[in-house]
């Protein structure tokens, strides 16, 4: 009885963790907006192509083709750092896609910033066509 009082307090801890994180998304964001526009002209195309090709990885990893969404929207922001790997996610939203990216991005290196923290984010908002 024990073991499941505490696996429960620790589940609970984990959940209230996770919400207090996403509650400051739009705080994030901005931090990320903030971070992102200081990247370097001279670096901005490698740091947007490498994010891209980490995120969209993410997304082929995470979805579901067999009961594919209509819609994908998701926005995630990161906090990298001094060694460019993603430390800390928060997501704009709570639908397993979104969750599941934000799981994918934790540890990946996305670029060595000028500076840790440094927040980023990536924001995907894309029709899904049937085939």
């Amino acid at each position: 009885m024990k073991a499941r009082t505490t696996i429960g307090a620790v589940l609970l801890a984990l959940a209230t963790t996770a919400a207090a994180g996403d509650a400051n998304y739009t705080r994030m964001r901005a931090l990320a907006e903030r971070d992102e526009a200081t990247v370097p002209a001279a670096e901005s195309e490698a740091f947007v192509t490498r994010q891209g090709e980490v995120a969209g990885k993410a997304v082929m990893a995470c979805f579901d083709a067999s009961n594919p969404p209509k819609r994908i929207s998701l926005a995630v922001v990161m906090e990298l750092g001094a060694d460019g790997r993603v430390v800390r996610t928060w997501r704009r939203d709570d639908d397993r896609l979104t969750a599941c990216v934000a799981g994918m991005l934790a540890g990946q290196h996305m670029w060595t910033p000028p500076q840790a923290p440094f927040y980023s984010f990536v924001q995907m908002d894309l029709d899904v066509k049937a085939e």
